[in-house]
């Protein structure tokens, strides 16, 4: 049997031992406040490590700074604005719960400027990234990858399946696609999200009709044929937008979806 002492690291008081007669060894016994100290340590790294997580899925999903504190339960919720954040929580619970597939779930939210349309589809892709549980073993691959010096995500790769992107962003990416007639290129990542893709301000672009709608059509045909939702937002009336957008598309949106209307006055006022 091991004779020897050993102290606690924080009370400095002996700690007992336990011999166990299977191996034929002592073993100490951690010391209360010991044990206190190292499930706080514990709690501290599972905290850091579920926080990593949501600073990458939110960096994935491309939400933009001034929506980053984007959150249904501080938003001010009024009659103006009642319909469309119910719809985007019940596509908050579907995406969580992994129903998307079987639900009518896109959207496209409709009001003035300043309306809280933007506001509203971000906080849903907040809500996801901060709720979507974190498995265990990312966890510890987090504070491993910590521990050893590297900042979140050098190492370990976490992604939303949510993506947010304004239509200049989204013309941007099409037009550099067209040009140089790439097949496969930056705009994949947001036709393809698996989760859930917000097209922000449709109608604010002007550009050859014939491409715009091209565009719609490739993206809406892609998520309507794959059964994964998209949202719209827009300042454009209903009959307005399907001639933007082109029938095709409007066609496929319509019946996958729902049309909000948002009659909040401006609050950038």
């Amino acid at each position: 049997m091991n004779t020897g002492t050993k102290f606690c690291s924080v009370c400095h008081k002996e700690k007992e031992q336990f011999y166990n007669q299977y191996v034929k060894k002592s073993f100490y016994i951690e010391c209360e406040c010991e044990k206190a100290l190292r499930e706080k340590r514990e709690q501290a790294d599972r905290e850091y490590a579920i926080k990593a997580a949501y600073d990458l899925r939110t960096k994935s999903s491309h939400i933009p700074p001034i929506c980053l504190k984007a959150d249904f339960d501080t938003m001010t919720v009024d009659k103006h604005n009642e319909r469309a954040v119910k719809a985007c929580k019940y596509v908050l619970r579907s995406l969580l719960a992994d129903k998307c597939d079987v639900n009518k779930m896109s959207l496209v939210l409709q009001g003035n400027r300043g309306s809280g349309k933007t506001y509203i589809a971000t906080a849903l892709i907040n809500g996801y990234n901060k709720a979507l549980p974190l498995a265990e073993q990312r966890i510890k691959d987090l504070i491993k990858e910590r521990n050893f010096g590297n900042r979140a995500g050098e190492t370990v790769i976490i992604k939303s399946g949510c993506k947010f992107i304004t239509e200049g962003d989204l013309f941007a990416l099409y037009y550099e696609n067209f040009n140089y007639c790439k097949t496969e290129g930056p705009l994949d990542e947001f036709k393809r999200a698996p989760k859930l893709l917000v097209i922000d301000d449709v109608g604010t672009c002007s550009g050859d009709a014939q491409r715009v709608q091209s565009l719609y059509n490739n993206i809406i045909d892609y998520r309507y044929s794959h059964l994964l939702p998209t949202i719209i937002t827009t300042n454009l009336p209903r009959i307005d937008l399907g001639r933007y957008i082109g029938d095709r598309a409007f066609d496929r949106l319509q019946s996958e979806g729902y049309f909000v209307d948002l009659t909040s006055p401006s609050s950038r006022r």
